[in-house]
C-alpha cells in the first residue's frame, strides 16, 4: 500500500505542475489571460471527464498496466509541453497529460481498494499521496522553473523513476491488507468478510 501511496503522489505531483507552471508560461510566452486559463482547462478535461469511462472498463477488464501507463503519459505529455512554441502542441500535450492522470486513477484505485481489503487506514495511505503529491508540486517546480524557464517541465518527461514504482504496486496489488504476521479483519455475522469473494 505504501507503493501506491507514492504512485499516487506521482501522478498527482504531474497534475499539480500544470498550474505551477502557467505563469512561467505567461512570462516566457506572453500569452494572455484566456491562453493561460485555457492550459488549465486542457488539464482538467483530460484528467476529469474520461475517468468515469474509464472506470467501467477498468471494471470489465482487468489491465494492470494501465496506472503505470497513466504516470508514464502525465510525465511525458507535461515534460513535452515546455519544449514547444505553438500554443495548439502546448495545449494538446497538457491535454494529454491530464489523460494519463486520469488512466492512473481508476486502476490505482481499484488495485490499491483490493490490497487494502477493509482496511480504511490503508486506503488512507493511498488518498493521501495524492494530496501529498499536488502540494509538493509548486514546492519542487517553481525553483526550476525560476532558473530556467518553461523549458524545466522537460525534467518531468522522465517516467523512469516512476514506471518502476508503478509496475512493482501493480504487481502487488492483489496482495491483501494487512500483510502476513497482522491480524486480519474480523468476519461478519454467517464467518465472511464484506470483501470476501464469496460475498460479492
Amino acid at each position: 500500500m505504501r507503493l501506491w501511496g507514492v504512485a499516487h503522489a506521482v501522478d498527482d505531483l504531474y497534475q499539480g505542475l500544470v498550474p505551477a507552471s502557467v505563469p512561467y508560461f505567461v512570462l516566457d510566452r506572453h500569452y494572455g489571460y484566456v491562453a493561460a486559463a485555457g492550459l488549465t482547462l486542457a488539464a482538467t478535461l483530460g484528467s476529469s471527464v474520461p475517468q468515469p469511462f474509464l472506470g467501467v472498463l477498468v471494471d470489465r477488464v482487468r489491465w494492470g498496466w494501465l496506472a503505470g501507463a497513466g504516470v508514464a503519459l502525465a510525465g511525458i505529455g507535461l515534460g513535452l509541453s515546455g519544449l514547444f512554441q505553438p500554443y495548439a502542441v502546448v495545449w494538446t500535450l497538457i491535454l494529454v497529460s491530464g489523460l494519463g492522470v486520469a488512466a492512473f486513477h481508476p486502476a490505482a484505485g481499484k488495485a490499491a481498494r483490493e490490497a487494502a481489503g477493509d482496511s480504511a487506514g490503508a486506503m488512507s495511505v493511498f488518498a493521501a499521496g495524492g494530496s501529498v503529491g499536488f502540494f509538493l508540486a509548486p514546492v519542487l517546480a517553481t525553483p526550476a522553473l525560476v532558473a530556467w524557464g518553461v523549458g524545466a517541465t522537460r525534467c518531468s518527461s522522465r517516467p523512469p523513476c516512476s514506471w518502476p514504482i508503478c509496475c512493482t504496486a501493480t504487481g502487488t496489488g492483489t496482495a491483501r491488507w494487512p500483510p502476513p504476521g497482522r491480524r486480519a479483519p474480523a468476519p461478519t455475522a454467517g464467518g465472511r468478510s464484506w470483501c470476501s469473494p464469496a460475498s460479492r
